[in-house]
């Protein structure tokens, strides 16, 4: 009794701050597009042998997301970006971390994200349906859903700062609105007393090989999130580049005996809402070039790297 009553005072009085779970929340947002761009870069480098990372890049990071997530629950008590913080998950009510608090953890961390990436694509796809004029059917019921999504992201998103400021406040012991659905809430790993990681340890035998290799690997797993974020920084640094400070580069060759004077490269059609690329100055359809730039994020024709913010809209009065 004595014990149970000193571990929820001890939760109680090392709330981690505000800084802590924020910082945890957004690591774990990092590893699907850092792994996604990492897969990009296989898929560019052989298409052959790794063109099905692409295709099934969703479904392979479900379930290494859910492998890796379950062993940090099931032995830590939190995910892996909690636990890279020094952060466990516990039950605002009964202050332990039950069976049913695994499973609903584990279905927020791993099987909701997945749902809403794939439901942000289908949106995205709908929109872009609908911008380019094309008949879509049941156009009416579509722009209602998108509106709905659009409503229901806003309010989740008002929620979150709300369930934030509760928590600052300290008139919740949750920091998101999921987890106070949930009644759970994070507090600080405790430190447990173990035998000492030395080589001397391990040649006497004290220590498994095992053991060893299994915190080995899920040591460099959570090391690997720094160079994760450093990933995401650079990524984000490189699309803000102003490209006034680059060189400029030389004219594309084409290779191919082809003239794109009035078509697409991509559909080799007539253009339908005509976008230039500004790196290489190439003319598309609006959509071929925004699928290319998702797909392998280089202009068609010239093979320029090029993102999103490198094309523009042409109009003809």
């Amino acid at each position: 009794m004595a014990e149970n009553s000193a571990h929820l005072a001890a939760n109680l009085q090392t709330k981690p701050s505000l800084f802590e779970v924020v910082a945890a929340e957004s690591l774990s947002g990092t590893f699907y597009p850092a792994f996604k761009r990492i897969t990009q870069f296989l898929v560019l480098r052989n298409p052959d042998k790794f063109g099905f990372l692409e295709r099934y890049y969703d479904e392979i990071f479900l379930l290494a997301n859910g492998v890796i997530q379950n062993y940090y629950l099931k032995n830590h008590g939190g995910t892996l970006s909690e636990v890279f913080y020094g952060l466990r998950r516990f039950s605002t009510r009964t202050n332990d971390f039950t069976r049913k608090d695994h499973i609903f953890a584990l279905f927020c961390s791993v099987i909701l994200p997945y749902l809403r990436i794939k439901a942000d694509r289908i949106v995205s796809k709908w929109k872009e349906a609908l911008r380019d004029g094309a008949r879509v059917p049941r156009a009416d019921l579509k722009d209602f859903l998108i509106r709905i999504h659009g409503i229901s992201v806003g309010i989740h998103e008002c929620l979150k700062i709300a369930q934030y400021i509760a928590y600052l406040s300290s008139y919740s012991t949750s920091h998101t609105p999921l987890l106070r659905i949930a009644n759970q809430g994070l507090t600080y790993i405790q430190e447990e007393e173990g035998v000492e990681w030395t080589w001397r340890n391990l040649l006497r035998g004290q220590l498994k090989l095992s053991t060893v290799l299994s915190e080995v690997i899920l040591k460099g797993l959570e090391f690997s999130a720094f160079f994760i974020q450093f990933l995401q920084w650079w990524q984000t640094e490189a699309q803000h580049t102003d490209l006034t400070s680059l060189p400029t580069p030389d004219f594309p060759v084409i290779k191919q005996d082809f003239n794109y004077h009035g078509v697409c490269p991509v559909c080799l059609g007539k253009w339908t809402r005509p976008t230039c690329c500004a790196i290489s100055g190439y003319i598309y359809c609006y959509k071929c070039i925004v699928t290319a730039i998702e797909r392998t994020g280089i202009c068609p024709a010239s093979n320029y790297p090029i993102s999103i913010d490198d094309i523009f809209l042409l109009f003809d009065d």
